[in-house]
């Protein structure tokens, strides 16, 4: 996971959301991509998607063994 500048996290999300998921504390919108936007409400992180994993419709970030 890259921490991203928050003018950059916050461009991101209002002119290329069509290109990146996103994941935050509300949920999540992945769809087909391979990269993930996660904010946890004061930074952004650009993620792969195998950074996270799925049950049914929970999606989560791994954790870390």
């Amino acid at each position: 996971m890259i921490k991203l500048p928050f003018e950059l996290g916050c461009y991101l999300m209002k002119h290329h959301y069509n290109i990146f998921g996103y994941f935050c504390n509300q949920g999540a919108v992945v769809d087909d991509n391979e990269f993930i936007i996660y904010s946890d409400d004061k930074d952004y992180y650009l993620a792969h998607i195998s950074e996270f994993e799925q049950e049914g419709v929970l999606i989560r970030l791994k954790e870390k063994k």
